[in-house]
């Protein structure tokens, strides 16, 4: 039997464009005053402003704090939630919407570690197995 990976193959490109598509509405709509990355153990957390943009929450870090339905409504009208707001969010269509909110929740991931901080863990993990076992 023969696997044809022509189908899953042509089903990466519009996966791979719609994260595209939702750091262009991100950069259209959002990052004038936000940015959306979530911060290194190497760089300090400034609480829930992003110092390299403007003064909205960094919503990388925010992301990680609200729920995914809590951020949503914000982005869908921050005038309703708070009137007081400079965040404007009018020019983005309302099928924009997901697109938009799966590249926050993209974004909002931690980087993965490097290599020898990966490793060092795992050594740390197997003394901790070892020492464990030996207290038995």
């Amino acid at each position: 039997m023969r696997v044809h990976l022509l189908p899953a193959l042509l089903l990466l490109a519009p996966l791979a464009s719609a994260e595209d598509r939702g750091e262009v509405l991100f950069n259209q709509a959002c990052s004038r005053c936000h940015v959306a990355r979530v911060p290194t153990k190497a760089e300090p957390t400034s609480g829930l402003i992003a110092a390299s943009r403007g003064n909205g929450p960094n919503l990388g870090e925010l992301m990680q704090r609200r729920t995914y339905a809590q951020v949503r409504t914000w982005i869908q009208g921050p005038h309703r939630i708070r009137p007081d707001t400079g965040c404007d969010t009018r020019m983005l269509a309302p099928s924009d919407l997901d697109t938009l909110m799966s590249f926050l929740a993209t974004a909002s991931q931690p980087p993965e570690p490097p290599r020898k901080e990966r490793l060092r863990q795992e050594l740390e993990q197997q003394l901790a197995e070892r020492r464990a076992k030996e207290t038995r």
